[in-house]
């Protein structure tokens, strides 16, 4: 493995272990029948699946978004049962937030880069990289398609997650104000 490679995957586990410590922590005590190492587990079990999803894709993100649906599915059900919609939805969003941090460790690409002396905002050096000439400014440099990369793909994959979730956890009770087919129904009766 080349000295980027390693610099990636050092920083990939650090913030994947080091926030996984305080996400584990909020589900240890939503999930209070859960012990510390289960959670912890769980957690990092989900990191890693992260970590595959943008590996398999090669920096397309059409797996992350995939586990992104699922996520929320399994976060739903889990969270379904214990405590207020606002206890709910907070820790959604952590946990959402978290499954995108193995896409914001891409964000160190263009800092080696730097290190090694390339320009990233270079368009010349962008499609020596791979990046294709139709792609527009500002994605067309590689700053610019990783900063793209990861705004893109972070708002969307929480997007997702916790609009399933909020489906899971929306009251199933029937709406106080009448629908206007429930008005109309009225009348003609």
């Amino acid at each position: 493995m080349n000295w980027p490679g390693a610099i990636l995957l050092i920083i990939n586990a650090a913030m994947g272990f080091g926030i996984g410590l305080l996400v584990t922590r909020v589900m240890h005590g939503l999930r209070a029948e859960w012990s510390f190492t289960r959670c912890l587990a769980v957690t990092l079990g989900v990191y890693l699946l992260e970590c595959i999803a943008i590996a398999a894709g090669m920096l397309i993100p059409v797996f992350s978004l995939a586990l992104a649906l699922i996520w929320g599915i399994v976060f739903g059900s889990w969270l379904k049962e214990n405590r207020t919609t606002r206890e709910q939805m907070g820790f959604a969003i952590e946990l959402s937030a978290y499954t995108c941090v193995p896409t914001a460790t891409f964000l160190a690409v263009p800092f080696m880069f730097v290190l090694t002396g390339k320009s990233v905002l270079d368009n010349g050096e962008a499609i020596r990289f791979g990046i294709p000439k139709f792609v527009p400014w500002p994605a067309n440099t590689i700053l610019g398609f990783f900063l793209c990369l990861v705004i893109f793909v972070s708002v969307l994959k929480i997007g997702i997650t916790l609009g399933v979730v909020w489906l899971y956890l929306r009251p199933n009770t029937e709406r106080a104000t009448p629908t206007l087919v429930q008005l109309l129904c009225k009348e003609v009766n």
